[in-house]
């Protein structure tokens, strides 16, 4: 069973991905003002590369000629690309025809053994899995909900077979956007469990990760954040109804609700995480890969420092609802937003620490003290930030280490947070860093960026002359919301304190926002 459940899971997690890219653009409030065909239709991104002049003395800007110094992928060969659209209907047509033979399988068992014979649980969560896959989760909540009844009934309330038909429950409530019935079947499974285990058993791991994962990504949507799903190791939150998008227009009492949710949640993870680390060094290696596989846990359910990101993330997030939502704009309100610095931060010192004193990697641990650097950028302790960034570059210098960008002047500039896309980006989009794509033209700008990490003194230097208006404007939105990190000197003599920093960027972009039709 548990193959067949990595299966499901697995071809779950694909199907989410294929969705992605259209579910995470149409869902930023940023970004509301975006015609609703450019969302249908191939997003806009921006890729950028840093550019030096050709011709370092030319002042004339309708024929300065300039440099690439970093690179993109190559275009795509379109001839090569699979019909994924013709794969996917004939996968399709063939699962539509199994619900009919999983009812024909139903009621014979009804037939045979009555309406509560026990082998019926069994065959409405098989059914069920099928109408998920078809992304029918009316009909598949409607099967689980029998499953669940008839396990009860043969079984008891507090029987271990309901616990799959319960995961999957939940995840048919998520795809459909019932947030709060997903909410009141997650904390089912865990009363469940917690009667069958024990409070602190590690069973409770995969669980708690998934349901502190989806309450941190509603969240962040929910404030007009796009959290980066692979930096974080975060699970992705299907998005399958307009009831999430109605409700982030504004940060709410839900978006509250699910913050809070998640920072008890990675607490709890925590706890359990070190109770297992601890029981673990006096088992043999044996068999603590034996209790692993009986538990069906994975190295990310055991991961203590990408728990604590997601923990400091989830407090960044708390601390940006209570200094930006005017309503709560108070003394108590501003106590709570420093008390989420603080606490993010202690997350993130605690990170480090684990990763020095359990033999991380000299780069694990070096990103460890950048992700805090960021922090004190991100809530203005400029001074604090540069100190460490200065650190963090001599540490990277003493264990020959240049994998880490945006660090050194000149270097193409990092947005920051790292746990958030930038709008216009791959990462918001679901798209692979090394992913081939096909550009339209581009855009050449020019700016300063302060010890603040924030753009100053913008200036659009070229562009090519197809280039829309709305393009453009795009970009220029991009910018002004976005942080940078900071970039010191290389030699050591110039990181003493830190000056604005000039970058030249080409922001090659792909599918331009399509003009109304009204305007045509």
């Amino acid at each position: 069973m548990k193959t067949g459940k990595r299966s499901h899971i697995l071809k779950t997690s694909r199907r989410l991905q294929q969705l992605a890219t259209l579910s995470l653009f149409c869902l930023s409030p940023a970004l509301a003002q975006e015609s609703e065909q450019q969302a249908l239709t191939t997003p806009l991104i921006f890729d950028p590369v840093l550019l030096e002049y050709a011709s370092p003395d030319a002042e004339d800007r309708e024929v300065y000629q300039v440099r690439e110094l970093t690179t993109l992928p190559s275009r795509r060969d379109n001839n090569t690309e699979p019909d994924m659209q013709s794969l996917s209907l004939s996968v399709s047509e063939a699962l539509r025809e199994t619900p009919a033979q999983y009812q024909e399988v139903i009621d014979s068992l009804e037939i045979e053994g009555g309406v509560y014979e026990q082998q019926l649980s069994e065959a409405y969560l098989s059914l069920g899995s099928i109408y998920q896959q078809l992304d029918e989760h009316e009909l598949a909540i409607e099967a689980f909900d029998n499953a669940l009844h008839i396990s009860r009934i043969n079984n008891g309330l507090y029987n271990e077979g309901q616990l799959n038909i319960v995961s999957e429950l939940v995840e048919s409530y998520l795809s459909i956007g019932d947030f709060m019935a997903a909410n009141q079947q997650q904390e089912y499974l865990f009363f469940v469990q917690q009667k069958l285990y024990g409070p602190d058993h590690p069973v409770h791991l995969a669980k708690l990760l998934e349901y502190a994962d989806w309450n941190l990504h509603a969240a962040s949507l929910s404030m007009g954040y796009i959290p980066n799903i692979e930096a974080l190791g975060l699970r992705p939150v299907p998005q399958g109804n307009q009831s999430l998008i109605r409700s982030i227009r504004n940060f709410d009492n839900q978006a509250a609700a699910h913050l809070f949710l998640a920072s008890n949640a990675y607490y709890q993870i925590l706890r359990l995480q070190r109770t297992r680390e601890q029981i673990s060094l006096n088992q043999d290696t044996d068999s603590l890969q034996q209790i692993r596989s009986d538990l069906d846990l994975n190295d990310s359910d055991l991961d203590i420092p990408e728990a604590e990101k997601k923990l400091a993330f989830t407090h960044f997030l708390l601390a940006e609802a209570f200094e930006n939502v005017p309503q709560t704009a108070n003394m108590f309100d501003t106590d709570r937003f420093m008390m989420n610095f603080s606490d993010g931060q202690n997350a993130l010192e605690r990170r480090l620490s684990y990763l020095q004193s359990s033999g991380g990697s000299s780069l694990d641990i070096i990103s460890a003290l950048v992700d805090i650097a960021d922090w004190f950028l991100i809530f203005e302790r400029w001074t604090s930030a540069e100190e460490i960034y200065a650190q963090v570059l001599e540490l990277m210098e003493s264990n020959n280490i240049s994998q880490i960008p945006g660090l050194a002047y000149p270097d193409l500039p990092v947005a920051v947070p790292s746990y958030i896309s930038t709008f216009y980006s791959r990462e918001s989009n679901n798209i692979a860093p090394d992913e081939v794509l096909d550009y339209e033209g581009y855009i050449d700008v020019r700016f300063s960026l302060s010890r603040y990490g924030s753009p100053s003194r913008v200036d659009v230097l070229n562009r090519t002359p197809n280039t829309l208006e709305d393009t453009e404007r795009a970009l220029m939105r991009m910018l002004r919301r976005t942080k940078f990190r900071l970039q010191l000197e290389q030699t050591e003599e110039d990181r003493e304190e830190y000056s604005e920093n000039d970058y030249m960027l080409r922001y090659y972009y792909t599918a331009q926002p399509q003009p109304d039709e009204d305007e045509e």
